[in-house]
């Protein structure tokens, strides 16, 4: 990848490195960092994560800003969604545009999504409520997860209040949280991460 990236963007730099030894770049040289798909969440033991943030904090310029997200191991239930306008354009579809006939196709596909979409979550939230009903991190809201998927790995997940906390000791200052659902309304149960954007003082 980093080679198909160097070749795509031959003036761009691109390189491999271990998310807690930067020193390869300089000091106060960065406006920001971005650590995608949870990232952080995987370096283990917990010193790595925090001479990850110490590296974040020496690299960012003063106001930089650091971007990540990192698992919720409240998480218990899988949420659904689906897209209400492609339902309304089904029913209007089938109705030939009637309104009289529209409104009850549409309840009627309503109600069927509706039925699928809480079995479906059903089902997949039971095994997964299960397993972590009986965790410290649950209890605690900060903790190592063991995650079955990718070969199994442990994933190490805290709360919005515990992330804030461990990243205020490292000196950033949060600008803003968004849930994994977003734009819906996340929910501590439910939101299986967060994004957080936070500044460097």
């Amino acid at each position: 990848m980093i080679g198909a990236c160097r070749i795509k963007y031959p003036t761009l730099r691109f390189e491999v490195a271990d998310a807690a030894d930067l020193s390869a770049f300089t000091s106060r040289s960065l406006d920001a960092i971005v650590f995608s798909f949870n990232g952080i969440d995987y370096l283990v033991p917990d010193e790595k994560r925090h001479q990850c943030l110490r590296e974040c904090h020496r690299l960012l310029k003063p106001g930089g800003t650091l971007i990540f997200s990192s698992h919720n191991p409240r998480s218990l239930v899988i949420g659904w969604h689906w897209d209400w306008d492609r339902l309304r354009s089904m029913a209007n579809k089938a109705s030939a545009g009637k309104r009289l006939i529209s409104g009850p196709i549409w309840a009627g596909l309503f109600c069927a999504k509706l039925g699928v979409a809480v079995f479906r979550a059903g089902i997949q939230s039971v095994p997964r409520a299960l397993r972590r009903i009986r965790t410290r991190a649950l209890w605690l809201g900060e903790g190592y997860l063991f995650d079955p998927s990718h070969g199994g790995l442990w994933t190490h997940c805290a709360v919005p209040n515990r992330v804030i906390t461990e990243l205020d000791k490292s000196q950033f200052k949060l600008l803003e949280i968004l849930p994994e659902d977003h734009p819906r309304a996340g929910r501590i149960w439910r939101t299986r991460w967060y994004y957080y954007a936070f500044s460097r003082i």
